[in-house]
């Protein structure tokens, strides 16, 4: 086993930024919120899903969509409920909120090629491009399954099938569901968007290091384990690395100090 490295915490894990904005204006007086949307699948951040378009968090624009939520006005939401959460945000119209929040940065540097080519497309009149795409077998890229015939993308033949999509204006999507990707996608029928196209992966996953990627020592706990919550960072992902989601207070990962929720796992006891 590898010894311990000595931890670099901002360049293993993105640096919590503090978002404070104002609750949205209302003329009843009743408790307001900022217009966002979020979800997890257990313990841990929630990830931010769907902004409500006129509403404080959308006009701020320190948000993103993949966006991960720690806390609210310094209280964790790690153990808390949608419900709970959004009692949190709630308050006195036009009063300030302030929101914990990081975005996962390894996953960008795993998934995003260096070849990526900006691809302009005009949506067709439903809106869409005709792109079929889902999740490849590998870490986390979209994979191009089938263009529809005479649809938008495959009359300009700017993509082609099994190619990568990496990204839509300019937004990493490799965080993101297959239901968010299309969210972005879909727009006004005649307007242009911009994918972000790599050529098909040449390399399995099992052969590429993640950048940053540490060994970390840890003595196990009383009960054998040492204290540490994961899962797949959506249900979308079916391989690849796990993303950290809970440390148990007082357990054999807190109490190395080597790990941050929202950490990659990549192995254990790789040789």
């Amino acid at each position: 086993v590898t010894p311990a490295m000595q931890r670099d915490k901002m360049d293993i894990a993105p640096a919590m930024t503090s978002v404070a904005i104002k609750r949205n204006p209302n003329d009843t007086g009743a408790p307001s919120g900022v217009g966002m949307k979020f979800a997890k699948s257990g313990p841990g951040p929630y990830t931010i899903t769907e902004f409500v378009a006129g509403a404080a968090a959308a006009l701020n624009g320190q948000f993103k969509i993949g966006d991960l939520l720690h806390s609210v006005d310094n209280q964790s939401v790690y153990e808390l409920d949608p419900a709970q959460t959004t009692q949190l945000i709630l308050g006195q119209p036009g009063t300030e909120v302030v929101f914990g929040i990081t975005n996962p940065p390894q996953l960008e540097k795993i998934a995003a090629p260096a070849n990526v080519r900006e691809q302009s497309f005009v949506r067709g009149e439903t809106g869409g491009l005709g792109i079929g795409f889902a999740k490849g077998a590998e870490w986390l890229e979209y994979v191009v399954t089938q263009l529809s015939s005479d649809g938008p993308a495959q009359r300009s033949g700017a993509i082609q099938s099994g190619e990568q999509m990496i990204s839509v204006d300019g937004q990493l999507i490799i965080a993101l569901t297959v239901d968010q990707v299309k969210a972005l996608i879909v727009g006004q029928p005649g307007s242009s968007v911009i994918i972000g196209v790599a050529p098909p992966l040449q390399q399995s996953a099992a052969q590429q290091q993640p950048v940053n990627m540490m060994s970390v020592v840890v003595t196990r706990g009383d009960t054998g384990g040492i204290g540490l919550g994961f899962s797949r960072l959506t249900k979308e992902y079916t391989s690849g690395p796990f993303v950290i989601k809970k440390l148990v207070p007082a357990g054999a990962a807190e109490q190395s100090g080597q790990f941050l929720v929202g950490d990659l796992l990549c192995g254990v006891d790789v040789s």
